[in-house]
């Protein structure tokens, strides 16, 4: 896969998820990310420590603590935020891309219909045609996506007893304050404790409360036993429970962290 043009770093999610890692562990992690966004694909552990650009002895020091941000399995650290925008931004590039071969082979075509001309009057008609060639090559996904844009707004909406039509909302229904809770009866004492919601609790409890593991089905339908059973899990891992050179502890954003809870899920 080709490189893609860039890169996205969401700089408050990273300094928030990485205040416990020294300089030469942001150096490292840094230079894994930026490897496994110009390859596309997960990172080989065998050529770790050179794409870190790290000693043997020195990597080893640092791999325990990095592993905390990929899911390692079958010899590959793979990173699930990096793949999702990945995914995101490829999409969006291969559009653009599209759109650009589009409007070179209009170019193309004028330029040798211009050639073949036999008089003024055929070049305007010709001219008209590739504008109009063009304006529907930059134009066309717009045009089908404000049509599927107003065919959903269609869709989801309804007419109340005056018959004025407003839009469905979502409803929210993630149990926040339950899975607090089990965090605290499990965790309490032993990792970092989280007496309120925050903007970033609510975030990552939201975006792993909705996440759709292999077997298709999704947290919220195992109830809150299974965030108690999670939450157990967790609290088995000395590292984050203080068993480290540093003394640091896990809190609630790390371990309702999407790729945490992956990877302690083993998926």
């Amino acid at each position: 896969m080709a490189a893609l043009p860039y890169m996205q770093l969401y700089v408050a999610d990273y300094l928030a998820d990485t205040a416990h890692l020294t300089t030469e562990e942001h150096g490292a992690y840094l230079l894994l990310l930026f490897s496994y966004w110009q390859t596309g694909k997960p990172l080989r552990a065998d050529r770790l420590a050179s794409v870190a650009r790290l000693s043997n002895e020195r990597w080893t020091d640092v791999e325990r603590t990095l592993k905390e941000f990929f899911h390692v399995k079958s010899g590959e650290w793979t990173h699930f935020r990096v793949e999702a925008d990945l995914e995101k931004v490829g999409g969006k590039w291969k559009k653009n891309s599209d759109a650009g071969k589009a409007s070179a082979k209009a170019r193309a075509l004028l330029k040798q219909q211009l050639i073949d001309a036999d008089s003024t009057d055929v070049a305007t008609d010709v001219q008209r045609t590739y504008q109009r060639n063009v304006n529907h090559a930059r134009s066309g996904d717009a045009d089908t996506d404000i049509k599927q844009d107003q065919d959903q707004e269609h869709l989801s909406s309804k007419h109340d007893g005056e018959g004025l039509k407003t839009r469905k909302r979502k409803i929210d229904d993630t149990p926040y304050q339950e899975i607090l809770n089990a965090y605290q009866r499990v965790c309490g004492g032993i990792f970092l404790g989280a007496e309120v919601l925050n903007e970033k609790r609510r975030k990552n409890i939201k975006r792993t409360y909705d996440l759709t593991v292999r077997d298709k089905k999704p947290f919220k339908d195992r109830g809150i036993e299974f965030w108690e059973k999670y939450f157990s899990r967790c609290v088995t891992n000395k590292h984050w429970c203080g068993e480290n050179d540093r003394g640091w502890k896990a809190d609630l954003e790390f371990v309702t962290r999407e790729e945490n809870v992956l990877k302690v899920l083993g998926v």
